[in-house]
């Protein structure tokens, strides 16, 4: 069993909490609601919003613009500088390059206006990290070390450890480990006699990772545990489990490598089983942290990385179950990306019907003004708005329609949201061409397409007539699943009269088109799945459970021209149709499963 190795991502994970930690921030959550629009809220607000950059940037971006707003309105720059510099970090966050340079640049303008220099310095600091991203190395080099002149000028002891630090990363980036090593053992300095442990502690998290860069993994190893130790007598959660994951990451290289560098003596131990074990410690002491602060992308990393090592070891069972959690984890994140995405469809057209209502708003006003020719205009515009807003509202209504079954899509209407849903009773469908690559080989590709088209349009409209829910086409396979989101209680008998109208049309096409078409084979079974909505480009609802994997093994033993179903959909449907048992045959990590043809001749 092969799994891939999570060493490169796993270690630029640290680089996210390269900062000093932000105040508790609970008390001032408590008191916002019930503060008046002053500067004191401002403050709070942008405080609140400094705290959710590197947890939550969307929510941040929120909170920081709530307090640009109130800024602006009390002509307050302080508040204003505050507000874009937060946001600026907020968008680096999530991606958004231009409008975290323009909040950056905006923040920076008004500081300079203002002669703040401890401010001043902070905002050439995340202009210079945001260079950083954009692999704008000299200018994050210009940007950085006017940040360092500044914090020098002010005394900003933090400042200056930061900036050092920055700067030793990007030196790190364009391969001069020397100028690197100097940025960080001058950061380190100025940490050391300021007693700023956490900054120690990230200076020389950093340096682990240019060692690591270097491949000096003893290095690396040694700064990474000083690091550790450090953050661990400070209690601050993200340096630990940082720090864990990146420890783990390097011992489960070393083991799978059997390697022990020579260089470092007493901290690498000797042997693939003691660094795999030493992987395994620093992987499960990661997971219940990240399950504290509820990071799910973390959790994921620290469960693929303990599926790779479990596999390692030898124990493939452990291994399975981690990448199953891991795998599970992913679609948590996609599936929570998505359900914004979705319910944004329903924000965009209830925003746009709000408009329409202002201007018909305005428009009685007008009728107040001059009756005879405001009513005349009114009626004109509102007979526009409200073709505008019902032809809006049939394009929403068929592109969710076209995602999503109408009960889903009924569902985010109504609350602008959906959820993951189990069903314990549906049959699951899939079929297969299995003549594909020859018949490709025949026609053109536009002609490969078409036919295509055709089949599936074809199968769409079984699956209509049945009521049973399409879910994708995958290549040349057709998935589809009877009994969600509505309950069928004849939905096992519902797949199989549709499979028969499939061979039906196959059969019917072949004998027009002869070679120049498909064959195809049909795999059914029953029992229960999770139903939801993933992806975060081009969103799907899709189907999950080892009743969906099952139905793949009945669709890949099946045959041309036959139909082959569980035991779970035999039970379902023996009365009503005939089937002869094909006795149990063995499918991969499945065993021996019992499969029954469903007799066409006479069904």
């Amino acid at each position: 069993m092969n799994f891939p190795r999570f060493f490169a991502s796993i270690i630029l994970v640290s680089f996210l909490f390269n900062a000093h930690a932000q105040p508790n921030i609970d008390s001032l959550i408590k008191v916002l609601p019930a503060m008046v629009e002053d500067t004191n809220r401002v403050k709070v607000l942008n405080t609140i919003a400094m705290s959710n950059r590197d947890v939550d940037p969307k929510l941040s971006i929120t909170q920081a613009t709530e307090a640009l707003e109130l800024s602006r309105k009390l002509k307050w720059k302080p508040g204003m500088a505050m507000a874009y510099n937060v946001l600026g970090v907020g968008f680096r966050n999530i991606g958004k390059y231009p409008d975290a340079l323009e909040s950056l640049f905006q923040s920076l303008k008004i500081n300079e206006e203002l002669k703040d220099d401890v401010k001043v310095g902070k905002t050439l600091g995340n202009i210079g990290n945001l260079y950083r991203d954009l692999k704008e190395f000299p200018k994050a080099m210009e940007y950085l070390s006017r940040a360092y002149t500044v914090n020098e000028k002010v005394q900003s002891n933090i400042g200056m450890t930061n900036n050092l630090s920055d700067m030793g990363i990007v030196s790190a980036e364009l391969k001069d480990y020397k100028a690197s090593w100097e940025y960080f053992q001058k950061a380190l300095k100025i940490a050391e006699a300021t007693g700023d442990k956490e900054g120690v502690a990230i200076v020389l998290g950093n340096i682990a990772n240019v060692s690591v860069g270097q491949k000096n993994v003893d290095k690396a190893i040694e700064y990474f545990n000083k690091a550790l130790a450090i953050n661990k007598e400070l209690n601050r959660m993200q340096g630990i489990v940082t720090n864990m994951m990146n420890l783990a990451s390097l011992h489960y290289e070393i083991g799978v490598d059997s390697v022990r560098p020579a260089s470092f003596g007493g901290q690498i131990p000797i042997g693939k089983e003691a660094n795999l074990q030493k992987a395994l410690d620093y992987y499960l002491q990661s997971i219940p942290i990240y399950q504290e602060v509820s990071h799910l992308e973390g959790l994921s990393q620290a469960y693929k990385g303990l599926a790779a090592t479990y596999s390692a070891t030898g124990d493939y069972k452990k291994g399975m179950e981690a990448l199953e959690i891991a795998a599970k984890l992913n679609d948590s994140l996609r599936s929570t990306d998505d359900k914004v995405k979705l319910a944004r469809l329903g924000e965009d057209r209830a925003k746009l019907e709000k408009q329409q209502q202002v201007k018909i708003n305005q428009l009685q006003k007008v009728k107040s003004r001059n009756e005879t020719i405001a009513w005349i205009s009114g009626v004109a515009l509102l007979l526009v708005v409200t073709f505008f807003v019902a032809k809006e509202r049939r394009k929403s209504d068929k592109l969710l329609l076209n995602i999503l079954p109408e009960e889903v899509a009924k569902e985010l209407k109504r609350t602008g949201t959906t959820t993951a849903q189990h069903y314990n009773e549906v049959t699951v469908l899939f079929t297969d061409f299995v003549n594909f690559t020859s018949v490709g080989e025949r026609l053109s590709p536009q002609a490969l397409v078409d036919e295509l088209h055709t089949c599936f349009k074809a199968f769409d409209g079984i699956m209509s007539k049945y009521k049973i829910e399409k879910i994708k086409t995958v290549g040349d396979a057709y998935l589809a699943v009877a009994g969600l989101p509505v309950p069928d209680e004849h939905h096992a008998i519902n797949v199989v009269k549709a499979s028969l109208e499939i061979l039906d049309f196959i059969k019917q096409r072949r004998a027009q088109l002869g070679d120049n078409t498909f064959e195809i084979r049909i795999g059914v079974n029953s029992g229960s799945v999770v139903a939801g909505i993933v992806g975060v480009k081009k969103f799907a609802y899709d189907i999950w459970g080892d009743t969906v994997n099952i139905a793949a093994r009945m669709e890949q033993n099946s045959e041309a021209g036959k139909i082959n179903i569980s035991q779970a959909s035999y039970d379902l449907v023996k009365s009503k149709f005939s089937c002869t048992y094909r006795g149990e045959i063995e499918v991969k990590n499945k065993g021996g499963l019992a499969m029954y043809f469903v007799d066409t001749a006479n069904s």
